[in-house]
């Protein structure tokens, strides 16, 4: 079948969005009396449900302790991080031609849904895609795959004329789980080796190559 739909990532895919991430992370980290890790070791972070990386560095299972850590983290990331971000160079015209194809765009983010809306519309990048889609507040429908079978069923797509592009290994597997291929870009916050361990379609190195990579896969 040809190529009708593309869902689009959005930290790490669109947006370079780690410095307010990170530094709102720090900020939580800190208030809790943690020790607060630095911005190359909680880069990783960016991208996977936050509730599952306050887990980790916190080390707990404790959901009451992970959700104080997430209300420090938003308030600090809704008052100032939410913006400390920018759009990667060539993604607007990657957008425009891709858009200009005839294809259909979403956005399917593990962003709670309030935020990736503001910087979408905030960086005027709302005007490529049909809809935006992530988990609520309050972490329902945060799993990738779950999101993603949502959004298909939401819009009636077609698995096989669909493709999603993603940065980190969570969106190649999601992708797998509803049936739609995945093209993987390596200028996110995934490295080489996790993405060839996922085994996407396609690794794109560049925002202006996904005209192209996507053109491949039609």
């Amino acid at each position: 079948m040809a190529l009708r739909n593309v869902l689009f990532d959005l930290d790490g895919t669109l947006t370079d969005s780690s410095p307010g991430i990170v530094r709102s992370l720090q900020h939580a980290l800190g208030e809790l009396g943690h020790d607060v890790p630095t911005f190359e070791e909680l880069v990783s972070c960016v991208g996977p449900d936050i509730r599952m990386s306050f887990g980790r560095l916190l080390e707990t299972e404790d959901r009451t302790y992970v959700e104080r850590a997430l209300g420090i983290y938003r308030a600090r990331y809704a008052e100032s991080g939410i913006f400390e971000c920018r759009v990667y160079e060539g993604i607007p015209e990657a957008l425009e031609e891709i858009a200009a194809r005839g294809l259909r765009l979403w956005v399917a983010t593990s962003k709670p849904l309030p935020f990736a809306r503001q910087v979408v519309e905030h960086f005027g990048l709302d005007r490529y895609f049909v809809d935006i889609h992530g988990p609520a507040l309050d972490g329902y429908r945060s799993s990738k795959p779950e999101l993603l079978a949502h959004l298909l069923s939401a819009h009636e797509l077609v698995p096989a004329e669909t493709i999603m592009v993603g940065d980190r290994e969570h969106d190649v597997e999601g992708a797998r789980g509803v049936g739609i291929r995945c093209v993987a870009v390596t200028y996110g916050y995934g490295d080489r080796e996790e993405l060839e361990r996922a085994a996407p379609e396609l690794l794109c190195s560049t925002p202006s190559a996904l005209p192209g990579a996507l053109g491949y896969l039609e």
